[in-house]
C-alpha cells in the first residue's frame, strides 16, 4: 500500500472518529445537563433538610459512596 493511500485512509478514520464524537456529544449533552441539574436540586434539598451535614461532607460522601437512585421496591406479596 502506498504511503499516500495509507495517509488518506488514516485521515478518513480520524474524521470518522471525530464526527462520531460530535454526534454523540450532541445527542447526550441535554440529558447530561438535566441529570446535573437534578443532582444539584437534590443536594440543595438534602442540605436544607439536614443542616448538620456540610456541603463538603456531602460532596465527600457522594464521591466515596457514589450517587445512586433510591431503590424502587415492589410490594412483597405472600406466597399462596
Amino acid at each position: 500500500m502506498r504511503s499516500t493511500t495509507l495517509l488518506a485512509l488514516l485521515a478518513l478514520v480520524l474524521l470518522y472518529l471525530v464526527l462520531g464524537a460530535l454526534v454523540f456529544r450532541a445527542l447526550e449533552q441535554p440529558l447530561e445537563q438535566q441529570a446535573q441539574r437534578k443532582l444539584g436540586e437534590v443536594q440543595e434539598k438534602f442540605l436544607r433538610t439536614h443542616p448538620c451535614v456540610s456541603d463538603g461532607d456531602l460532596g465527600l460522601l457522594i464521591k466515596v459512596r457514589g450517587w445512586r437512585e433510591p431503590l424502587q421496591r415492589s410490594p412483597v406479596t405472600p406466597w399462596h
